[in-house]
């Protein structure tokens, strides 16, 4: 499949004239609530040549590129659609960064975003954008039996959000690595593991028993989270210093950007 990846990241910057910076999964694969059928999901960030971000007729960032067919599918942004939301300390952004998997990396991208994230991670913004998002996957009928995939989807932001006001950093992206911290109540790993299971069973369309404890863990920590964000500041990063990082990468090759590939 990388190597399928690959081929295809080629064929995209030559046909459309960009270099790819960087490439990663993405999707319920990378958050760990995937069914063992699910597609192949993943996302690239792209810099196209100086001259182009310069035409006066388009000025506006260009629209998302795609990359799909019967095995995957790739989203690919543009590097100042990205630095504009990595400067919003948005969630899409940060969780790139540190996917668990890593197909294409340029030698100055990520690595200079790293190490400047301490001055651009937000957790009163972050949490905000993981409670809404495990909200929007929250089911709103009051059925008796509930989707497994949308419960586990609104699950692992919600764990995510509980991570950062623990340890203001990027949180790991995967549901496992987030439950695990739960030692102090076995009964809730249980039942989250036990739905965990029943979608690698029963596939994406597999319905359970609504999940009485994990109800009440997103009931509870909606109205904990949105609480204690209110009460943190919010960190702003400054725009000039990604600017100054945007117009650095325009200045290099396709070879000095040194890209590394997994196969």
């Amino acid at each position: 499949m990388k190597t399928h990846l690959q081929s295809l990241l080629r064929e995209l910057e030559s046909s459309e004239k960009i270099t790819v910076l960087y490439a990663n999964q993405y999707g319920n694969r990378a958050w760990g609530v995937a069914a063992t059928d699910a597609a192949w999901e993943g996302q690239f960030i792209y810099i196209r040549p100086e001259a182009s971000y310069l035409e006066v007729k388009d000025r506006r960032n260009p629209g998302p590129l795609t990359i799909q067919d019967e095995s995957l599918s790739l989203l690919g942004m543009d590097v100042r659609s990205f630095l504009e939301g990595y400067l919003r300390s948005e969630i899409s952004a940060l969780e790139a960064l540190h996917a668990p998997e890593v197909y294409r990396r340029s030698k100055y991208f990520p690595a200079t975003l790293w190490a400047l994230l301490p001055a651009y991670f937000s957790p009163s913004q972050v949490i905000r954008q993981y409670v809404a998002l495990s909200e929007s996957f929250r089911p709103k009928s009051n059925t008796k039996t509930v989707s497994v995939q949308a419960y586990l989807s609104a699950l692992r932001p919600m764990l995510a959000a509980t991570w950062v006001a623990a340890h203001k950093h990027v949180p790991p992206l995967s549901l496992q690595a987030l439950y695990q911290p739960l030692e102090a109540h076995p009964a809730l790993q249980k039942e989250i593991r036990e739905l965990w299971l029943v979608l690698q069973e029963k596939g994406a369309k597999a319905r359970a028993p609504r999940p009485v404890l994990i109800e009440q863990y997103l009931k509870a920590e909606t109205k904990r989270l949105e609480q204690l964000a209110a009460s943190l500041p919010t960190v702003k990063g400054s725009a000039q210093k990604l600017t100054d990082f945007f117009r650095y990468l325009l200045t290099l090759t396709p070879k000095d950007h040194q890209i590394r590939h997994t196969s």
